[in-house]
């Protein structure tokens, strides 16, 4: 149960009250830091701007004062060389590093560290300084990127130039301690770096001076100023360069810019504070009332409001109180009532049901002993409840004369209970007793017995004393319904036998007892009736129901007296045995036999049989659903067998009945999924050796286990319902090939098709080829359809008017694998069909069996005389061909010529046999 504690913010008011708190103090607070931000902000960058801008000016000042010394000096020194008096002047003291004349040739008489003459003289020609105006030259030094500074001075006395390097480490000496983090650089007149304090300088002063000089690298970090050197010296103005990072100097700002984020956040936090004491003042009666509330709805007795409530609150806690009063005898009243009748609906568990009653029996009459029972069915009647007195709760069984149920039922409500039932309540302790009957539709059901009289019971006592006696009467109606339902729903209408749900019940209840060691043995046999569909299809489902019936009371006379015999669907019986293997084998011997016999209802005479499989518990599964798949499994490979027999279970039947379940599994949807394709084998005519029909065949290339071979999936499918599919699918492609050869002007090529017998007793068959012909234009000799000999068997006449009409179509019909099935020769004649293909079982040995020889020529010549076409195929070796050829055969068909291959490569061949005539002697 939620309670409101500590802040309140698990309340929705009180969110929504500190909501409007804090949403009225952060738009004053947020505005008034926007502004006091952005007015620090301004204030601290117009501060920065002044300072870069006076540290550029000292940098200049001081550097243009450094630049005169060095001029003066060079001059002294020099005059005084000129009259022979040789100035004492530290190097250090005078800023040069080292000063001579320059001679005839414009060179200096000594080397000044990398100046060479030739820079001099280059500088000379372009700038001659005269007497009273020196000059200062900015000179690349070759060796490094860095440049020497010269001052060049004409004696005025004498005439003589003298040149004068200046030491950079005096004239820079103290220029990188700049305040803030701040870096100065200084540029020649020529933007030749002079000399940088910082490490972010050079890039930042060179973008400004070279790259985009008129948009900084960031507002209001940089500065320049130029000094003017033309007065002086004759030389180009340097520019000097102060910057800082963009940060700089907001710390020594009061209030520092980036505290009033900070500062705001904490006025918020105050809000927020305020905010949620004063909530908690207003939520805490709230709180209180919520939980007395809840109290309340979870049947707390005595829930009342705790401590005294302010203001209004009080009234609203007071009249509360008195409302939980009243209303916790009604939540007792309805709680029991509702117990009781999820125990009838729910559970349906009527002993649970009769215990809730008495105990609310007990409460509602205090000091009373009370008794609840129900008769039941069985036979002889009994009296099963439980009883409540001064020795506590009781149960009691006592068997029930006609008499006294007659006594029972003759009771009317409150009067006391007659001899018989005073006999039978009397070992309880009660020696006279009120008697309450429960009835249901005219019938007594059970009872409700009372030590005293219903007259001196308080009217709401009784009042709830008689609506729980409908409850009990609901309660047993409900068992009594139940009961029935579970049966239905567990046992087989027409047999009466467990079904499906009443076999997996047993299985599961076998599996779990086991026998007194603990072992399991358990045997399923799982019995399907041989041939039963062709009982309905003849004789009608009545008529199959009773076949059904009897054949169920013939296993049953074949079992143990312990076996479960149930029915789970259709012509399937399935036999639970607590037996071994040798003892299952033994019944299914005695079933197979008994189902063998023949099956007489009314006037017909059935022979049938049985087919089954048997599973034994731990061997071949520990499950009700193993040990049935297991048994399924081997009573399928009975069927293969021929059926009227049983197998036992082994390893290698799971592997082949899981092969054919994934194949069955992921052949559904193949062809959506683009798994499925066509290869074309081509027909050779036996006399010119050109190819004029081809035979398309399916071909499935699974996505993870490769290529699946036809003869695996093929039966799988046609055993199912996904080879009707599967023909249809075959049939658009086919057409679909033909109509993209006609548009390719290949020769026109008749393709056969294979199609099943489930196809053929479908008329889906016949409308969908006329419908892909119209929609595709394709001429019905285009195409032929291929049946084998077993569409002859199930329905002989079906199959002749199929073809006729598919052959009304202008298709042609071929019978494939002649002389392998069943078609007599009555029946053959009354096939409508074009083409028989002589099977390569009669091929394969046709050059050296004469046998063979014999049956093909057999073959050749029925065909010759109804006056059809006659295809071999399997031929694979010359000698076969010449055989075929010599018997009159009209097409070949084998590996000898082609393997199945895909449409191009069959147009290739088809070509290839246009041009010679080779193939005869392939």
């Amino acid at each position: 149960m939620m309670r409101l504690r500590g802040v309140f913010l698990g309340s929705t008011v009180g969110r929504r009250f500190l909501a409007l708190f804090l949403l009225a103090a952060s738009l004053p607070v947020a505005l008034l830091t926007w502004l006091s931000s952005g007015a620090v902000s301004s204030t601290v960058a117009a501060a920065n701007d002044s300072a870069r801008r006076g540290e550029a000016h000292a940098a200049a000042l001081l550097t243009l004062e450094r630049l005169r010394h060095v001029q003066v000096n060079l001059a002294t020194l020099t005059e005084s060389r000129a009259s022979g008096v040789v100035a004492d002047m530290p190097p250090s003291a005078s800023g040069l590093r080292a000063f001579a004349p320059v001679g005839l040739r414009g060179e200096p008489t000594v080397v000044i560290d990398a100046v060479d003459g030739r820079a001099l003289r280059d500088l000379l020609a372009t700038r001659t300084p005269v007497v009273g105006r020196d000059a200062l030259w900015v000179v690349p030094l070759r060796a490094t990127r860095e440049a020497a500074l010269v001052v060049a001075h004409r004696s005025a006395e004498t005439g003589t130039l003298w040149v004068g390097q200046i030491d950079t480490e005096w004239l820079w000496r103290d220029m990188d301690a700049q305040p803030s983090g701040m870096w100065v650089c200084a540029y020649s007149g020529r933007d030749i770096a002079l000399y940088c304090s910082g490490p972010a300088g050079p890039q930042e002063a060179a973008r400004v001076l070279h790259d985009n000089p008129a948009e900084p690298a960031a507002a209001g970090t940089v500065s320049v100023k130029s000094l003017f050197l033309g007065g002086d010296f004759a030389a180009d103005d340097w520019q000097f360069v102060v910057g800082q990072p963009t940060d700089a100097g907001l710390e020594g700002a009061w209030p520092p810019a980036h505290a009033l984020v900070p500062a705001a956040a904490a006025a918020l936090l105050l809000a927020a504070l305020l905010s949620m004491w004063q909530i908690r003042r207003s939520l805490i009666p709230l709180g209180r009332l919520a939980d007395a509330a809840r109290g309340v709805a979870a049947r707390r007795h005595g829930t009342r409001i705790q401590g005294a409530l302010p203001d209004e609150f009080g009234v609203v806690g007071r009249a509360f109180d008195d409302m939980a009063a009243q209303v916790e005898r009604q939540f007792d009243e309805l709680a029991a009532l509702a117990a009781i009748d999820r125990a009838v609906v729910a559970d349906v568990d009527v002993d649970r049901a009769l215990g809730l009653v008495l105990g609310r029996l007990a409460r509602v009459l205090p000091g009373r002993a009370v008794w609840v029972a129900r008769l039941t069915a069985v036979a002889p009647a009994h009296l099963r409840g439980a009883s409540v007195g001064a020795g506590g709760v009781g149960k009691f069984d006592v068997p029930l004369g006609a008499q006294a149920i007659t006594e029972i039922a003759a009771a009317a409500d409150g009067l006391p209970a007659g001899p018989l039932l005073r006999a039978v309540l009397q070992p309880l302790g009660a020696a006279s007793a009120a008697l309450l009957p429960v009835t249901w539709r005219g019938k007594v059901c059970g009872l409700i017995a009372l030590t005293g009289t219903l007259g001196d019971v308080e009217s709401e006592a009784l009042r709830e004393v008689l609506e729980l006696r409908d409850r009990i009467a609901a309660a047993l109606a409900a068992a009594e319904r139940e009961e029935h339902l579970v049966h239905k729903a567990t046992h087989d209408i027409l047999t009466g036998l467990p079904n499906r749900a009443g076999l997996q019940a047993a299985i599961e209840q076998t599996l779990a007892n086991g026998d007194e060691d603990g072992d399991v043995r358990l045997a399923i046999l799982f019995i399907d009736i041989d041939r039963f569909k062709s009982v309905n299809d003849n004789h009608g489902h009545a008529f199959g129901d009773s076949v059904l019936q009897l054949a169920a009371k013939r296993v049953r006379a074949c079992l143990p007296a312990h076996a479960v015999l149930a029915r789970p669907a259709g012509d399937e019986f399935v036999v639970v045995l607590r037996q071994g293997g040798d003892d299952a084998a033994a019944v299914a011997d005695r079933v197979c036999a008994a189902m063998a016999a023949p099956f007489g209802v009314g006037p017909a005479l059935l022979f049938l049989g049985a087919s089954i499989g048997i599973a034994l518990a731990l061997e071949h599964g520990d499950t009700a659903e193993a040990l049935l798949r297991a048994a399924d499994i081997a009573m399928y490979q009975s069927k293969r067998r021929g059926g009227s027999c049983f197998t036992l279970f082994d390893g290698q039947l799971g592997t082949e009945s899981r092969r054919r379940s994934w194949i069955e599994r992921d052949l559904r949807g193949a062809a959506e999924r683009g798994e499925l394709h066509l290869v074309y084998q081509p027909r050779v005519d036996a006399h010119d050796g050109r190819v004029r029909s081809a035979e398309a065949l399916l071909r499935w290339n699974h996505p993870t286990r490769g290529p699946c071979p036809p003869g695996q999936f093929i039966p799988i499918a046609e055993e199912s319902d996904l080879i009707e599919t599967l023909g249809l699918w075959v049939v658009d492609a086919a057409c679909a090939q033909v109509s993209a050869w006609r548009a390719a002007g290949v020769p026109p090529l008749r393709v056969a098709i294979n199609v099943s017998a489930r196809q053929l007793r479908s008329d889906r068959l016949e409308r969908h080829l006329a419908a892909t012909m119209r929609r595709l234009a394709i001429e019905p000799a285009s195409l032929e359809v291929e049946i084998t000999e077993s569409v002859l068997v199930d329905n002989l006449d079906l199959a002749i008017a199929m073809l006729g009409r598919l052959r009304a179509l202008g298709i042609t019909v071929a019978l494939d694998d002649f002389g392998t099935g069943y078609s007599s020769l009555a029946s053959l004649r009354r096939l409508p069909i074009d083409v028989m293909k002589i099977d390569r079982a009669f091929v394969i040995d046709l050059a050296l069996d004469s046998s063979a020889q014999s049956v093909a020529r057999t073959i050749v010549a029925l065909a010759g005389a109804l006056n059809k076409r006659i295809v071999a195929e399997g031929v694979e070796t010359p000698a076969q061909a010449r055989w075929l050829r010599e018997l009159g055969c009209d097409e070949l068909q084998g590996f000898l010529y082609s393997r199945p291959v895909d449409p191009d490569a069959l147009v290739a061949f088809v070509a290839s046999a246009e041009r010679h005539d080779n193939l005869l002697h392939a």
